[in-house]
């Protein structure tokens, strides 16, 4: 299972899609002219699409915000990796490869326990972890995407048409079930930064929690980053306990 940006693949998706939805309000006669900071719809989305696309085949220093916390990570684009690390009262640090995930924090003697994420049921969260990155490739499905601000984009996302397989679409599916009434529409920001590369986005997704919401955020802070992940010796791995799988 990849676990690579090839978010410049599914641009034209992106962009076609929230284009075709909104071309009859742009050729719509006498419209007012939009303020000059703002876009029309599809030349939003045009932007926006190409600000993901600056990404591919980028590695990427960033941070996750949501129930767990705020987590740091990193996407190495030579392993198809990432890493986490952070906690809010243990101090857990996290290496994804494909189906493993390396969990570091709660062995006494400081191994890592190795997990795998097809191991873990259909509805357990802990896919959120093992793929901290599916927001920017959420993007894809955005709708009435907007731009009010220099840099700042605002629409809804489908997650009931992410077409991005393994993982990522396990946690679209998570997220359908669990508020099908509102799995269409789900209102994003996203941020670009001066040099036109998409820098963050931010959603909220509801009924997949006890608290019932999930708040997603992620930051990116460095592009082009050295940020290894590099799967830990044997020597220093051990397999989890099966109540780990229980998250």
């Amino acid at each position: 299972m990849k676990r690579t940006i090839t978010l410049g693949v599914l641009i034209a998706a992106l962009a076609a899609a929230s284009g075709a939805c909104d071309r009859g309000s742009d050729r719509t006669p006498h419209a007012d002219p939009p303020p000059s900071s703002a876009l029309p719809s599809a030349a939003a989305s045009e932007q926006l699409a190409a600000a993901v696309a600056k990404l591919d085949g980028q590695s990427l220093k960033y941070t996750i915000t949501g129930n767990q916390g705020t987590l740091s990570g990193g996407f190495d684009t030579t392993t198809r990796g990432i890493t986490l690390s952070g906690g809010t009262t243990t101090k857990l640090d996290y290496v994804i490869l494909g189906d493993d995930v390396y969990l570091k924090g709660f062995d006494p003697q400081g191994r890592w326990w190795h997990l795998s994420v097809s191991r873990f049921s259909s509805g357990s969260t802990f896919r959120l972890l093992a793929d901290p990155l599916f927001g920017i490739k959420f993007l894809t499905t955005a709708r009435n995407v907007k731009q009010d601000a220099p840099g700042t984009f605002t629409g809804t996302l489908d997650v009931t048409k992410v077409a991005a397989g393994g993982v990522t679409n396990e946690i679209a599916d998570l997220f359908a079930k669990g508020d099908p009434a509102g799995a269409t529409a789900v209102p994003f920001t996203a941020t670009v930064d001066s040099q036109g590369r998409l820098a963050g986005v931010k959603a909220t997704f509801t009924g997949v929690s006890k608290s019932g919401r999930v708040p997603y955020e992620l930051k990116i802070v460095e592009y082009g980053a050295t940020a290894p992940a590099v799967r830990p010796s044997p020597a220093e791995t051990i397999e989890a306990p099966p109540e780990a799988y229980n998250s």
